[in-house]
């Protein structure tokens, strides 16, 4: 209501219910009155807030009719009245005076941000932030419209006036979005129209009406360049961690120095041998620790080579604890192989980038952060680890210079920068961010509501327009902002998604950098001890023989095979002696 400035008597409104409107100045009958309000002829009375709340279901407001009085509170029910006529009920808003149909000024943040807020010259284009203080020229955008449809809406009820922010507050904040806070705190201007944040320090400043949107604040990284060969070559390593990659080392070990302990060496030899084995136990045949070793080697590429090719060498003479040991170790490929093929084919069909793509990737590599002051506090509260830099972002305000002062941040102070998504919508931001080559990530650092700085006295009934605009006649922010960004052509693509599935499909030569790379060393080691076996046939050593359980010298060898065949001869004379002759 408004402040009333007439004088009453002292005992106005209190002790009895009585009509104590009907002698004020608006409640007056005389000739050239067309009509007394209804609340003029209603019986109110001045109450104990405590007591009627507490002993008794009577409604009772806060009065703000003496300015100076404190804790003044009157009911209407108590002297069985309404108060209906004197608030108006929800149904009557759009036709009462919410505000006051007073003139209310709003400041306007320095800038030209398209399509929010910006001024025209004659030529339609949009003028530089300097010409901010010039106040011949009107402010345009999607923000100015909004509050425009919600002044047709209010029927005279709200009216707005705009002008610049303050150069004393400009002086005092870095962000010209706080300035103009700092002006509505200061009393200068009853509100302030833009996009502005909602943040612990600017709350510290004034009050803010309800919000009319969200927005995200996302992560915006340098343009990777062309993948180099240890990033392309590095692919068909990346399905498995390291740690995976050490866990299946692990697993062929194990089943090489199981598969080797399993196989009883001694029975395949007298198997092999028979009896005249036994001769060559005392120390002719040793199990010594290099043949071990060569055995365990040979059982690890054995187990290796399964791996590759996916599968077992089916033995079926092996042993039962050995073809146990196979079944697991089978099952352990299964498994391995099957995960490895499904994650490379979506390894290899993504473009491989040599930058980070979101807050945590930025964070791990200690990457200093430009980011803007206003969320210093709300950036530090959530991402706690991050190396922040407050005072190296470029003002987005100035969008002449804007692409200069991109490169000398990322080039000097930081390299990534965080920013809002609405900026986006600005061809001239988008196309600054180009030049700069820089892409938007989907890495959003936080959700920061929007609403407009205001007068605590006036946030009620700035606020009603703004829900009941919203909620009931399509009068909106969205709406407002879609009317002036429907025909927006975006002179780049600045989404790092599109940029990543982008990359080529498939496999390709360099990927297989590696590969190819061990099997050449393999085949190099290959043809070396094949050469050195060649050229050292005459000396006792086991370095190119062929893999198997008997690592026994030559004249072992030829030992046991003459005794072996002995053997077969004294047991072919027995059989042949034994035998009726033919007839």
């Amino acid at each position: 209501m408004a402040i009333n400035a007439e004088c009453h008597r002292l005992n106005y409104g209190s002790k009895f219910c009585r009509k104590w409107d009907w002698n004020t100045t608006n409640c007056k009958v005389d000739a050239d009155s067309t009509g007394v309000e209804q609340y003029c002829f209603e019986s109110w009375c001045y109450v104990d807030k405590n007591k009627c709340t507490e002993l008794s279901d009577e409604r009772v407001h806060v009065s703000d009719y003496f300015p100076t009085a404190r804790e003044l509170y009157y009911s209407y029910t108590t002297c069985n009245s309404t108060e209906s006529s004197w608030l108006k009920s929800d149904q009557d808003y759009e036709n009462s005076n919410v505000l006051g149909g007073e003139a209310l000024l709003a400041a306007v943040p320095m800038g030209a941000l398209w399509p929010y807020i910006f001024k025209l010259d004659d030529s339609g284009n949009v003028l530089p932030h300097d010409k901010y203080y010039n106040q011949s020229t009107p402010y345009e955008g999607s923000n100015i419209d909004y509050v425009k449809d919600l002044e047709s809406l209010s029927r005279g009820d709200l009216h707005v006036n705009f002008t610049h922010t303050s150069r004393g507050s400009m002086k005092q904040h870095a962000s010209s979005f706080t300035a103009a806070v700092q002006d509505v705190g200061n009393g200068l201007v009853d509100f302030a129209v833009g996009n502005f944040w909602v943040t612990s320090e600017r709350l510290q400043i004034t009050t803010f009406t309800i919000p009319f949107a969200m927005e995200q604040i996302v992560l915006v990284v340098p343009k990777p360049g062309k993948p180099c060969l240890k990033d392309a070559a590095s692919k068909v390593f990346e399905p498995f961690s390291h740690g995976m990659w050490l866990l299946i080392i692990a697993v062929i070990f194990i089943a090489a120095l199981l598969g080797v302990w399993i196989t009883d060496r001694d029975k395949l030899m007298r198997a092999r041998y028979g009896k005249s084995y036994s001769r060559l136990e005392s120390g002719e045949v040793k199990r010594n620790r290099g043949v071990f070793l060569r055995l365990l080697l040979d059982a690890v590429l054995e187990k290796g080579i399964f791996l590759c090719s996916a599968g077992i060498e089916q033995d079926s003479a092996a042993s039962l604890p050995h073809k146990l040991l196979l079944v697991g170790f089978g099952f352990f490929i299964l498994i391995v192989v099957s995960a490895y093929v499904a994650d490379l084919a979506a390894y290899l069909a993504t473009a491989k980038t040599n930058s980070v793509t979101t807050i945590e990737e930025a964070i791990n590599q200690d990457y200093s952060i430009c980011a803007p002051a206003a969320l210093k506090e709300e950036l530090i509260f959530k991402w706690k680890r991050a190396d922040f830099n407050f005072d190296a972002i470029p003002s987005f305000e100035d969008v002449e210079n804007l692409t200069k002062s991109l490169t000398d941040a990322l080039r000097s102070k930081c390299k990534v920068l965080v920013i809002g998504e609405e900026l986006l919508l600005d061809t001239e931001i988008v196309q600054a961010l180009c030049e700069s080559d820089l892409l938007v990530t989907d890495s959003v650092l936080l959700k920061i509501p929007l609403a407009f700085p205001v007068r605590p006295q006036i946030n009620n009934g700035l606020s009603y327009w703004m829900h009941h605009g919203q909620t009931l006649k399509g009068v909106s922010w969205e709406s407002a902002r879609t009317k002036v960004t429907a025909e927006t052509v975006y002179k780049c693509n600045l989404n790092l998604s599109d940029y990543e599935s982008s990359g080529d499909y498939g496999l390709s030569a360099i990927n297989l950098f590696i590969p190819v790379v061990v099997f050449l060393g393999c085949a190099f080691v290959a043809v070396v001890l094949h050469s050195f076996r060649d050229a050292n046939k005459y000396f006792d050593l086991p370095i190119g023989r062929s893999s198997g359980l008997a690592l026994i010298t030559e004249e072992e060898r030829e030992e046991l095979t003459g005794t072996a065949n002995l053997h077969c001869s004294d047991l072919q004379e027995t059989l042949t002696l034994s035998l009726p002759s033919a007839p």
